[in-house]
């Protein structure tokens, strides 16, 4: 069972924020035989402590993890190129940022959110947090509190010839929190040239506790904002989602089980951004990937795909009869053919309100009388109401006992439904 801390705070107040970029993949499930890693290297893994106290420190095996392992390729992840990988030994890695970059700061291995890659404990001033901030790019085969026997049971390798290399990284005999014996043993698979990223399976014969509550998963790169793809379950035949996580698979996967993410031919356009908006229209353009010519576009009040579009040769798109003072997605996506074409790339604007159009009132109140009445200032009060200070010459209305010329005003105003 995970332990879950205050620190969740964090996910609660970030989720309402976050914006899912669509992922330029394809998922497939199948099977193939497993094929453990033979010799390989094994990383030393820096230990981290454990719960609350610097100086408790856990076994590498079980919540270590190593930064910069080098993949020994270019792996190009999501229009993003990378050469080193990050592991955790507790069922994921990440691409880019490092884990950490003092001991006192401290992710939380064991506490799987696609949505926000791993957390942050701090021990100490919170002031030297990590440059570069969360690694976000989560590439997560079994991402839960789990270990291994000891650190000889995870390696990595690089096989093959250039062009066609094989990035592999094996957490062996693996078992959650609270079981008895190994239940599991798994691979990241990365591949040269297809750039495709692999999960393969082998079960070991012990069965997951009541504890078990895993991601399985890939997740896009900060630099086009973010965004995952989350298995659904672990059955043969699972399927993906990249707007629903789900983070509570409690069943392993089957023994030469494989779950496969395979780029799409397509590749995405480059920097969508506005050139201008305003209450009712938006113009906006993005850069081409080399090669490209043809594009669709849509602007949309949701994240899903569009269901209409606009076609296109130019690296621009427009919308007009818009709403004010309303939250849009520009969409684009570039069309390699009729039925080849890349995932749609958001981002979001919201038009300006429409000042021509005075807001509509919820309540008035008149105060003073036939005479010349004026308010300088108002003032929220304690209770719910308003103070308002001024001046008069009435001598009528709400205004009496007046003392001639101008008078200082001082009223108060209770708002009632």
């Amino acid at each position: 069972m995970k332990q879950i801390f205050t620190f969740l705070m964090l996910l609660i107040v970030l989720l309402p924020g976050i914006v899912k970029a669509q992922f330029n993949y394809s998922f497939s499930a199948t099977t193939a035989p497993y094929g453990p890693v033979v010799g390989g290297t094994t990383p030393t893994l820096l230990n981290r402590p454990s719960g609350f106290s610097p100086g408790n420190i856990a076994a590498s095996y079980a919540t270590g993890f190593v930064n910069g392992i080098p993949i020994g390729f270019t792996l190009n992840h999501n229009g993003v190129d990378y050469t080193n990988i990050n592991v955790s030994a507790n069922g994921f890695a990440t691409l880019g940022s490092p884990f950490l970059k003092y001991i006192s700061q401290v992710q939380s291995f064991y506490i799987n959110t696609l949505k926000l890659g791993p957390l942050y404990y701090v021990y100490g001033p919170t002031d030297s947090i990590p440059e570069g901030g969360n690694p976000k790019t989560v590439l997560a085969p079994l991402w839960d509190d789990i270990s291994a026997g000891a650190n000889i049971d995870l390696r990595y390798t690089t096989t093959g010839v250039a062009g066609s290399r094989i990035f592999t990284f094996e957490w062996a005999n693996e078992k959650g929190q609270y079981d008895a014996t190994p239940t599991l043993s798994f691979q990241l698979k990365l591949y040269e040239g297809t750039n495709g990223v692999q999960y393969c399976y082998k079960d070991e014969g012990g069965s997951p506790s009541a504890g078990a509550s895993a991601s399985i998963g890939i997740t896009a790169s900060n630099q086009i904002g973010g965004g995952f793809m989350s298995l659904q379950n672990t059955s043969t035949s699972s399927t993906i989602s990249t707007s629903v996580e789900t983070s509570t698979l409690f069943k392993k996967p089957a023994n030469n089980q494989v779950y496969r993410f395979t780029p799409l031919p397509c590749k995405l356009p480059l920097n969508l951004h506005y050139t201008s908006y305003n209450n009712t229209s938006v113009n906006f353009a993005w850069d081409a990937p080399l090669g490209f010519t043809n594009f669709k576009y849509a602007v949309t009040t949701s994240l899903e795909a569009p269901s209409l579009s606009t076609a296109t040769s130019l690296f621009a798109g427009n919308a007009f009869s818009l709403l004010p003072d309303t939250k849009y997605y520009m969409q684009v996506r570039s069309c390699c053919s009729a039925s080849a074409q890349s995932a749609w790339l958001p981002k979001s604007f919201v038009t300006t309100k429409n000042t021509s159009i005075p807001p509509a009132i919820t309540w008035k109140k008149s105060i003073g009388g036939t005479g010349y009445d004026w308010a300088t200032s108002i003032e929220l009060t304690s209770y719910g109401g308003y103070i308002v200070t001024g001046s008069s010459s009435s001598n009528d209305g709400d205004v009496t006992n007046s003392k001639g010329q101008e008078d200082f005003l001082i009223t108060t105003v209770r708002l009632t439904s």
